[in-house]
């Protein structure tokens, strides 16, 4: 069954990979589409199809939902026969020597002559053009309207990958099409990259998100930046539908510089797929760029929950197992929970004279969770236990707080 076995590899998969399913037959399990769209959307992989045989027609759900998958992941798919796959392994090869931003991810309607921009700044160093349809063409011009230069990757009857020779910093028109629909993703190798996470409570690190938000409620929406150099600083945070028309934009605050991690305020994600970009400005070339998201986002889906595995409560706290604390000062602890089902947590404590104040968020559906404790004022030493229980048992960790009065002189 296709979509049993991809579940499984995502499951294998290390978030933010990119995978490659080859198969000749249709999805027979296509009914379980919703589940594999959520996982491979929670981790932020890339799915591509190399298809070379159907069992029905390119109109039936069981075969679409290879289209739907790829869609919703920034994938793509590839018909070709079985003496062809050889020839696609150049490009598999090129996609997995370096690391990769999806620049651009476009379906059109059968015909030629579809066009779009795309821009590249200077931290992109390679661009990567993937058409897929029937008789596919491909062809390149610079603002100028002069034609760019390309060299084929790969070129098949249903397929056309090209690679961008001499790029530079411009924007580029793009003109595809084919004889069906037609498929294109481009990507490009980049020294700037991105995480994303949301979170219903304000978090200090993206480890507190979850890169989908949950459903009908206010978030945080988290970047951590990644660069060469850290001469990049991101200014605002765009929510695109699936047209890249923007929905909203947002600037966002720096929190930790060292980490290059921001937030918004909290924001309402759409109840659609969307895609997220971020605008950030090269503080060197005093130029601005821009980055979406590995895949497109879509809220968590409370209803997706049939193959989660029941387990009792796994408690971690979020930071070291001892920590001192300033004399009079407040406090904010943290744990995050793993179980499901869902499980009740409190947090107890040797020290009952202080006065705390505890929230329990939803981070994944349905089985993470992260609860906070607020302290007003540390005025002793004391141990904090966060405990979890469901019906499958419990889990415990505790945080040793140890703090000092205050010499007056």
């Amino acid at each position: 069954m296709a979509m049993d076995g991809i579940k499984l590899a995502l499951e294998k998969s290390r978030d933010a990979s990119l995978l490659y399913v080859f198969t000749d037959a249709s999805a027979k399990d296509y009914d379980k589409f919703a589940e594999v769209e959520a996982l491979s959307q929670k981790k932020l992989i890339q799915i591509v199809f190399v298809l070379t045989g159907i069992c029905s027609t390119r109109t039936a759900e069981d075969y679409l939902v290879y289209h739907k998958l790829a869609k919703a992941t920034s994938g793509q798919v590839f018909h070709l026969q079985k003496s062809e796959v050889g020839k696609l392994l150049n490009y598999v090869m090129k996609t997995i020597e370096g690391r990769k931003n999806v620049i651009a991810s476009k379906v059109f309607p059968a015909g030629y002559g579809n066009v779009f921009n795309v821009e590249v700044d200077s931290h992109t160093k390679e661009l990567v053009i993937a058409v897929s349809g029937e008789r596919p063409s491909v062809e390149v011009t610079d603002s100028a309207g002069t034609k760019v230069p390309t060299e084929d990757i790969t070129r098949l009857s249903e397929t056309a990958i090209v690679k961008v020779l001499n790029i530079k910093p411009d924007v580029y028109k793009v003109e595809v099409g084919s004889e069906t629909d037609t498929y294109v993703t481009v990507s490009g190798t980049t020294s700037v990259h991105f995480q994303h996470g949301f979170s219903v409570l304000k978090p200090t690190s993206i480890s507190d998100t979850a890169s989908r938000p949950m459903p009908e409620e206010k978030s945080y929406l988290s970047i951590k930046l990644s660069t060469e150099g850290g001469n990049v600083e991101l200014k605002s945070v765009q929510i695109l539908d699936m047209d890249n028309n923007i929905i909203v934009e947002e600037h966002v605050r720096l929190v930790d510089k060292k980490e290059q991690f921001y937030i918004t305020e909290p924001i309402d994600a759409p109840n659609h797929m969307f895609r997220i970009a971020i605008k950030g400005y090269d503080t060197e070339s005093k130029t601005f760029l821009t980055r979406i998201s590995l895949t497109p986002i879509k809220p968590q889906d409370p209803t997706v929950t049939a193959s989660t595995p029941k387990m009792a409560p796994i408690v971690t706290i979020d930071g070291p197992d001892e920590m001192d604390a300033e004399y009079e000062e407040s406090l904010q602890l943290k744990c995050k929970v793993s179980g499901y089902p869902a499980p009740d947590i409190i947090w107890q404590s040797d020290d009952l004279t202080g006065k705390t104040n505890q929230t329990v968020s939803t981070i994944e559906l349905p089985s993470e969770f992260v609860s906070v404790l607020d302290i007003n004022k540390v005025n002793k030493n004391a141990t904090y236990t966060c405990k979890a229980i469901n019906k499958l048992g419990n889990g415990t960790k505790s945080i040793v707080v140890k703090t000092k009065k205050k010499d007056l002189l």
